[in-house]
């Protein structure tokens, strides 16, 4: 009787060879999920309200956590070890629709009843991703598998920078704008675990679980001296299929 293994990494499946065929399987998957993102600033100022002789200054850092939809198309190739367990690598492309908001707020009152505040607006989009990544798994009853893997991916963020400067003075408001865009390219380290259940020989259904590591890449703003203090990181959990080519 054959038995089917079955493991996967990146968010996407492995399909292992049957035991008594080819030792070698291709295997191509697609999955939707849910990713929460994460990320914190630093500039040279901290949550304060900071006296300077007739002056008030006030400074505020706010992180704002995101949830959003998460997908991966996958093509990879897997052969079987022996003893229920396989191995394999695969490759991925994948885009995380994440709008994570960032900012800072520095607002001077003066005696003379005027007021200044300048806000700087941070809003990440993870986006794009593209990954490789190898992977382990073990069949381990009837229909259902376990596997672990570790890819290494690179993420094409967009930053949007917005500073926003205000100037009250009895009835009168003035009020300064300034839009930046840039790309940020982020390399990240994620490790995988998952279950995979063989629905028939051809088709495979996938839950996975990840944890997007960042291991480089920067943003910095001059206008208000922000920089990540902590760069985006994301946990991601989806389902898919997997078909076996």
């Amino acid at each position: 009787m054959k038995k089917i293994m079955m493991g996967a990494v990146a968010a996407t499946a492995l399909l292992a060879a049957s035991a008594g065929a080819d030792d070698k399987s291709w295997y191509v998957s697609m999955n939707l999920g849910y990713a929460s993102n994460t990320a914190k600033l630093e500039s040279g100022n901290t949550n304060a309200t900071e006296v300077l002789g007739d002056f008030k200054v006030t400074h505020t850092l706010k992180d704002k956590k995101d949830s959003a939809l998460a997908g991966a198309l996958t093509v990879g190739s897997s052969w079987d070890l022996g003893h229920d367990w396989g191995m394999g690598f695969n490759m991925h492309l994948g885009y995380n629709d994440g709008k994570v908001k960032l900012s800072e707020t520095t607002v001077q009152h003066t005696p003379w009843d005027t007021t200044s505040a300048q806000k700087g607006t941070v809003t990440f989009k993870p986006g794009l991703n593209l990954g490789a990544g190898v992977f382990f798994g073990r069949h381990m009853a009837d229909r259902l598998s376990a596997y672990m893997g570790l890819s290494g991916e690179l993420s094409l963020a967009h930053v949007h920078f917005k500073h926003t400067a205000t100037f009250e003075n009895g009835a009168d408001t003035e009020i300064f704008t300034r839009n930046d865009k840039e790309s940020v390219l982020l390399v990240n380290a994620v490790p995988h675990l998952g279950l995979t259940y063989a629905i028939n020989e051809k088709w495979h259904a996938v839950l996975d679980l990840g944890y997007k590591f960042p291991l480089w890449g920067s943003y910095y703003s001059a206008d208000k001296n922000l920089r990540f203090k902590k760069r985006p990181e994301a946990f991601v959990a989806s389902l898919g299929f997997a078909y076996s080519l």
